[in-house]
């Protein structure tokens, strides 16, 4: 930034050159010396400049050439040695103008603005009606009502998320009537013990939705804080520590955590022991997933001040959230998991705004929930943390599973394949890809699992209850009043389960099916399988039969002659024509 140029106080009369110099002579040389150093001021070599002018200093000091360095020293932005100078030039003479000028804007830009009014009202008071000390007098009013709009508009969007831990650092008194357990609240025994008693599908999990991200409106709040920030910074009050604090708070509260901590790395450099700016990127380290070494700053506070109470509280609370994410690790280990799914819920109330932080925690609940087989709700969650920490491989892996569960299975790919991109080295990546083009063609055929019934991990016992269920529903003889159309139906349903059964009961067809080998593929030369393909439907008869239902609906008397029409695989190898059953009518 190039600070306006300011004309020097020239003086050419050179000193006489004597060994014993006398205060004339000093001056006269010092004069000389400052007159050098303006040449160089206006050939911006600032550098030479200031050496010129603390040559002048040194050998007979007035509060000129202790203006003139200021207005060098200003132009190299050492604003702080600056403002020395003019405090120097003011001592020396009270009335010197340009002092308070310069002083002003060097007050100004390391943002002790009230110093600042303080020593502008000086000027002023001395020279009522200089407009450069009145500009900046006026400037100090503008960057103060600018600084009050920031602070307004972060705090307000801070406290409503909890960016900074406002909710623990200066927690609001509970009122009593809160305290109180409400109706809802009391525990009710016989209550729970109804919920035990509900059907694992019609579990209700208390998880709440959370605001983990800031609304359109209060991140358009904050980004035009950061604006006026950045203006302020780069034009009023370049210097002040106060206003990069500011800076890395709002960065802060955008959850734009990399660009915190990089912001008071910079800060911290020049102010090693300033607690503010380590306690801030403390914060930013912990909400980028650097717990121990977030933990180790507010140590090294904690060393220096071991009352600060802020720190205190913020180390405590990097503890026990650690600790919380611990014990919902611990549960899932232990395969507690309504336990595990408390404590996980728990743990995202802590700190809401922490993004890879609830991250992990939304894809280790997506993982229980993976084990429930309640797919929405692992997809829910993975889908969270997906948004949360795009860069998360394993929240990609389980979302895939769970668009699995939901049969969902071009999203799968979809998602394997970002997955890949993040890593496309990984071999485990792309074996996850591989799997999700399989599982998407498996998907086109038959669902063998579906027809009856029974989830992809059935036991043999599941399969046969599930066959048995499903040929019993769709059994021909509840079908025999129906019309034409409704009796092929039937018979279709009926033939294609007892193709399904006929795969998945024997051990080496239902893992060639598993393995996505085509239904077709699998029926030529095995049992119960016609010449073309299809099943035989008396041999359904004899499955249902060899389970002691005798082939029929029940033990009455009666037989339903049954025509099983046209479709290939008929009784006795034929693959055409119609075929005639007689089995028991109930």
């Amino acid at each position: 930034m190039a600070q306006d140029e300011e004309t020097m106080d020239v003086d050419d009369q050179q000193p006489p050159e004597e060994e014993n110099e006398t205060d004339e002579q000093r001056e006269q040389r010092a004069l000389k010396l400052k007159a050098e150093g303006n040449k160089k001021y206006s050939a911006k070599n600032y550098r030479e400049a200031i050496d010129l002018y603390t040559q002048a200093i040194d050998t007979f000091p007035q509060a000129a050439f202790y203006g003139n360095r200021a207005a060098a020293l200003i132009q190299s932005y050492k604003f702080k040695e600056a403002l020395e100078d003019c405090l120097s030039a003011v001592k020396l003479d009270p009335n010197f103008r340009k002092a308070y000028i310069r002083g002003t804007k060097c007050y100004t830009q390391l943002g002790q603005l009230d110093d600042a009014l303080k020593f502008a009202q000086t000027g002023l008071d001395k020279f009522p009606n200089d407009k450069d000390i009145k500009q900046g007098y006026d400037r100090i009013g503008i960057i103060k009502n600018k600084l009050n709009r920031i602070e307004e508009k972060l705090t307000v969007v801070s406290k409503k998320y909890s960016s900074l831990f406002e909710g623990i650092l200066n927690p609001k008194p509970t009122p009593q009537s809160e305290e109180t357990p409400t109706e809802e609240g009391v525990k009710d025994d016989d209550n729970d013990e109804d919920m035990k008693d509900q059907d694992e599908k019609e579990k209700d999990y208390d998880l709440p939705k959370l605001n983990h991200r800031l609304s359109k409106e209060d991140e358009k709040e904050v980004d035009i804080a950061i604006s006026m920030i950045n203006s302020l910074l780069s034009n009023d009050v370049s210097q002040s520590v106060d206003m990069k604090c500011i800076n890395i708070k709002a960065l802060i509260i955008k959850q734009n955590y990399d660009g915190a901590l990089s912001q008071a790395t910079n800060v911290l450099r020049w102010n090693k022991n300033n607690s503010e700016v380590t306690k801030l990127r403390a914060i930013a380290l912990f909400r980028n997933g650097s717990t121990d070494s977030a933990i180790k700053h507010l140590q090294q506070i904690l060393r220096k001040d071991p009352d600060n109470k802020d720190v205190k509280v913020l180390f405590k609370t990097f503890k026990s959230i650690g600790r919380a994410k611990e014990a919902g690790n611990k549960a899932f280990k232990s395969n507690d998991l309504d336990e595990a799914i408390v404590k996980y819920t728990e743990c995202l109330k802590l700190d809401p705004t922490n993004l890879k932080f609830n991250s992990v925690l939304y894809s280790n609940r997506a993982a229980i929930f993976l084990k429930k087989k309640k797919w929405q709700l692992a997809y829910d969650d993975a889908t969270i943390a997906v948004d949360m920490d795009p860069a998360y491989i394993k929240a990609y892996g389980r979302r895939i599973q769970s668009l699995y569960g939901l049969e969902r299975y071009d999203e799968a790919v979809g998602d394997a394949e970002k997955a890949l991109r993040l890593d496309p080295s990984s071999n485990d990546l792309k074996q996850q890809l591989r799997q999700a083009k399989i599982e998407l063609k498996k998907s086109k055929r038959k669902n063998y699992y579906k027809i009856l019934g029974v989830e992809k991990d059935a036991t043999e016992k599941e399969i046969k209850k599930g066959f048995r269920k499903m040929a019993m529903k769709w059994h021909p003889d509840k079908f025999a009043s129906e019309g034409e159309e409704e009796q092929k139906k039937a018979e279709e349903k009926f033939k294609e389960i007892g193709e399904a059964y006929e795969v998945l009961k024997d051990p080496k067809m239902k893992q060639r099916y598993d393995a996505g080998v085509d239904p077709e593929n699998l029926k030529g030369g095995m049992p119960g399988f016609g010449m073309g393909g299809g099943v035989d439907i008396s041999h359904i008869f004899d499955l249902l039969g060899g389970m002691g239902g005798g082939g029929g609906m029940g033990g009455h008397p009666g037989f339903q002659h049954f025509s099983s029409g046209g479709h290939g695989g008929g009784h006795g190898g034929h693959g055409h024509g119609g075929q005639n059953f007689t089995f028991r009518f109930g």
